[in-house]
């Protein structure tokens, strides 16, 4: 007699055959740099799910343990050093099987970028300006010296727009009168010039007073 097929056998071993194979633990090396790519960043974490993290040394480098199969695209979350902030993006996909040689593991090169840029504007105003205040944004940060020069200072985010301005309202005889420019702080601390001539107006020349006639009956 021939023993009838257990289903619960059948499925219990469909479950074991369809099971996900035990994840691989990939080295993975990590270089963090600024925006240039050419100084690197010391004290960066950099993690992959609720693995330990990874601390970059004085090269901006470190190496991260990651637990996958081969061909998985892996997030990778990165924390900057206080004052700056990622700039790249954090995807890996793991290569085709883990390294036995640290050298060989796979590359994942990170950037963290400056919260915030300095700019420095030199601004020249030529032709009788000693005096002029200087405005960024409206708002005013100095004035030209006797020469006509002036500096400001400005710090923002990256991509950011500011306006400098020279207010000519207590001199109405220069010309061009309050001029402006804007200015545009990419990815890096910049410096800018504001040069500006100005022409004074000339002015009209005065009649001299007509005497009035009892003025002349009284001189005759």
């Amino acid at each position: 007699m021939s023993r009838s097929c257990n289903p619960l056998r059948f499925a219990l071993a469909a479950i074991l055959g369809c099971a996900s194979p035990e994840p691989l633990v990939f080295e993975v090396r990590v270089e963090v740099t600024r925006e240039d790519g050419r100084e690197p960043v010391e004290g960066a974490l950099v993690r992959h799910r609720d693995e330990p993290a990874a601390t970059t040394d004085a090269r901006g480098r470190s190496l991260l343990h990651v637990r996958g199969q081969a061909g998985d695209r892996v997030l990778v979350s990165l924390t900057c050093p206080a004052g700056s902030a990622p700039s790249t993006g954090t995807q890996l996909i793991l290569p085709g099987a883990p390294s036995a040689n640290p050298d060989e593991a796979p590359m994942l090169r990170l950037a963290c970028a400056h919260a915030s840029h300095d700019a420095v504007v030199l601004v020249h105003a030529s032709g009788n300006a000693s005096g002029l205040p200087v405005k960024v944004d409206g708002v005013v940060v100095g004035q030209t010296d006797t020469l006509g020069f002036a500096h400001v200072h400005v710090r923002a985010g990256s991509r950011a727009e500011f306006e400098v301005s020279l207010d000519t309202s207590a001199n109405p005889a220069l010309s061009p009168a309050n001029p402006t420019q804007h200015f545009l702080i990419d990815r890096a601390d910049e410096l800018f010039v504001f040069d500006t001539a100005f022409d004074a107006a000339p002015r009209k020349a005065r009649r001299p007073a007509k005497k009035s006639r009892r003025a002349i009956d009284t001189l005759d």
